[in-house]
């Protein structure tokens, strides 16, 4: 194929079609309008003009998990590049495949260059930390071959962001003799035939077998395989915090979530009692593959969600191999016949007892909160599980929000909750449900968040109205960083900058053109998440609950052990 003439934007915005790219996330800037100019012509690609360029990351991000391709972020050099980098690192932190470009100042550029630091390489180096690859573009004839490359590798192996700096002179270049654009494949980690056979083994001979899913299951959509291998070898599954929505809570094999912050009396006691765990889609080396280690059997087999070359040594496991889940699972389910054995099958009726248990000590918990003023942060999810569709997407914060709704809600699904993984930044769940909505505009999308995060993403509520995403916001409003200060009373007895003014943000939203909805007494909230849910069908809504931060996260012992005693009753 031959060369063709064109300038460095057009190529650009050419590659973005070819790669069939449907949104562009950005905010626009001096370093990048040539490649703005040229997305008005192609109007196949709509740009979501962000307030923040944090949140074009987050937004992207969550196109990148819902939709399994990179989302595409669009920011100028210097501040709009910087300030994306919490998006791109939440990114990196939850495999969520992403292509980022930036502008930069010109390749020699010299001292307090506009939008410049001294060293004109500074973003493409600042951002290799929490890319999978950083690449600065110094050749216009280089940007077919690296964009190619950077939209291959977003969703290769482990999917992550991937970076692209393109300094001001090489943006602005025209009349160039530029090659054609080709796509590149996507490489997926296979699993070694050994990884295969030593799993075989492992689950001929195991008669309590347990499985753990990790974020990677979902990540490569190998839900229905997850549950298929659970169900035909009888193995109750645990999940990850962030990998909850795996198989569905109400699934007779479910037995909840493992936490380096919380307990789970039944976790524990399965690890304990299991003479194999299969963990599948976990990094390597981290706190919940070394609680695997300490509560569980020594013939655990990770299969780890890594990149290759970077899998790290985890004690206490007997292997770890870096492998694709759903590939691993798909190919592993074709030797289901080998596993009909003589598997213990009393668990099962453990597991739902269990679950029934916890569930019956949460109703019991909540009775006592149905008249409190201000509101229970559970209370109100409760009544949002009531009314919500069961196909509805939610997205979540961090935050006393979260701990609750994630308790409280139902969880069918990988959509039915999704919340920011280890890097935990504030505020990213509004621009994910913005961005939820763009893609499946005729579901409900609700977004769970609390003051503190609201007020570091308020603005984006004007990019859902003006993009026409109608999405339901709840805010769970407790005037504090309600977990900071739970935490500073639980190690110091006492709390620190922890409080946040008493704030109107249903006002707020009726100024950037959303619905506002303002509850403060519990005999009200009912009729108040109808009416915004049906308001959310017209028009963005924010639902402002006015709340108590002195209602700290679950104590799950405590409610399971409330549980029984009343079924016991």
């Amino acid at each position: 194929m031959t060369n063709y003439k064109t300038s460095t934007a057009q190529a650009i915005v050419d590659a973005f079609k070819k790669e069939n790219v449907e949104y562009v996330f950005g905010l626009t800037g001096s370093h990048v309008l040539p490649i703005t100019d040229a997305l008005v012509d192609a109007p196949q690609i709509r740009h979501i003009v962000s307030k923040h360029e944090s949140h074009a990351a987050y937004m992207a991000g969550m196109y990148g998990y819902l939709s399994g391709r990179p989302g595409v972020v669009l920011v100028t050099a210097g501040p709009g590049a910087t300030n994306s980098i919490s998006g791109v690192a939440q990114a990196y932190a939850a495999s969520l495949p992403m292509v980022h470009i930036s502008g930069d100042v010109p390749l020699n550029a010299g001292n307090e260059a506009f939008h410049g630091v001294d060293r004109s390489d500074f973003l493409h180096r600042m951002f290799a930390d929490i890319t999978k690859w950083s690449v600065r573009i110094e050749r216009p004839a280089d940007i077919p071959g690296m964009l190619s490359r950077a939209f291959s590798l977003a969703v290769s192996g482990r999917p992550g962001p991937v970076h692209v700096d393109i300094p001001l002179d090489i943006v602005r270049a025209t009349d160039l003799d530029i090659p054609p654009y080709q796509t590149s494949p996507v490489e997926k980690q296979v699993p070694s035939r050994a990884l295969m056979d030593k799993v075989r083994t492992a689950l001929k001979t195991a008669r309590q077998p347990l499985m753990c899913a990790g974020r990677g299951v979902m990540i490569t959509a190998a839900e229905t395989e997850l549950r298929t291998l659970a169900e035909t070898i009888g193995a109750p599954v645990i999940c990850t915090e962030y990998a909850q929505g795996a198989i569905d809570q109400d699934h007779d094999l479910f037995a909840g979530s493992i936490s380096e912050w919380t307990a789970n009396p039944m976790a524990n006691e399965l690890l304990a009692e299991a003479d194999f765990v299969l963990a599948l889609g976990m990094r390597s080396n981290t706190l919940l593959t070394a609680i695997l280690a300490e509560h569980g059997p020594p013939s655990i087999i990770l299969v780890a969600m890594d990149e290759p070359g970077t899998l790290q040594a985890v004690p206490g496991l007997a292997v770890a191999e870096a492998a694709d889940t759903k590939l691993f699972l798909s190919q592993l389910i074709e030797y289901r016949d080998e596993f009909h054995g003589s598997i213990d099958s009393s668990r099962r009726g453990r597991v739902f007892q269990h679950r029934k248990a916890y569930q019956k000590g949460l109703t019991l918990n909540m009775a006592e909160y149905t008249d409190a003023k201000p509101l229970h942060f559970g209370r109100v999810c409760m009544e949002l599980g009531r009314h919500m569709d069961k196909d509805a997407i939610i997205t979540a914060g961090v935050g006393h929000h979260s701990i609750w709704a994630r308790e409280m809600l139902p969880i069918r699904n990988r959509e039915s909750f999704i919340q920011e993984a280890s890097w935990g930044a504030m505020g990213g769940e509004l621009g994910a449900g913005i961005a939820a909505k763009l893609l499946y505009p005729e579901r409900q999308v609700v977004v769970i968040t609390g003051d503190g995060s609201l007020l570091m993403a308020v603005s984006e509520l004007v990019t859902a109205v003006e993009s026409r995403a109608n999405i339901l916001v709840v805010v769970l409003n407790d005037s504090r960083y309600g977990i900071i200060s739970t935490m500073q009373h639980e190690f110091y007895d006492r709390s620190f900058g922890d409080e946040i003014g008493a704030i109107d943000f249903a006002r707020i939203a009726g100024g950037y053109g959303a619905v506002g909805i303002r509850v403060e007494s519990p005999r009200d909230l009912p009729e108040a998440v109808t009416r915004a849910l049906e308001s959310s069908t017209r028009s963005s809504v924010l639902l402002d609950v006015v709340c108590d931060h002195r209602y700290c996260w679950p104590d799950r012992p405590a409610l399971l052990a409330a549980g029984m005693d009343a079924m016991g009753d």
